[in-house]
This record gives structure tokens, sequence and C-alpha cells, in this order.
């Protein structure tokens, strides 16, 4: 029997690549990396939207042209 290989993210979530996906939920926005979550924040509070998008960015686990069709911005908004 084929079994998924990890990661699997909640359902739900938005895929961003095939490591690192977000979901909105009550409020807030959560990041999985993995399987895991790795962070939380109000979706109302850009100055932490803006610094773990950029944590994943400088940690290679994502690339800036990736994160575009995902949160509808351009380089001078991220």
């Amino acid at each position: 029997m084929a079994q998924r290989q990890l990661p699997m993210f909640p359902e739900g979530s938005t895929e961003v690549t095939h490591d690192l996906a977000f979901e909105k939920r009550d409020g807030s926005v959560t990041y999985f990396y993995g399987s895991l979550p790795v962070f939380t924040h109000n979706e109302n509070d850009a100055a932490s939207f803006k610094m773990i998008t950029a944590q994943f960015y400088i940690n290679g686990y994502v690339k800036q042209m990736e994160y575009r069709p995902c949160f509808w911005c351009n380089a001078h908004q991220c």
C-alpha cells in the first residue's frame, strides 16, 4: 500500500513550497515547515509577517518568486 510522503499539511492550508505552507484560522496565521507548526501571528500583524517571511527566505526555505502567488505581493511590498 502506498504511503504519503512528508510533509503533510493540515486541510485548508496553502502550500508555498513542497516543505512550507501557511493556514489562516480564527484571525491567526500559522506557518508549517514539514508537518510542524513553526510560527503563528495575528493576521493583521504586518511586522511579524515580514519578519517570518524574510527568515524563510534568508534560511533558503523559499525563493521570493514562490511567495508572490501565495501572498499576492510584489517586490516593493514584501
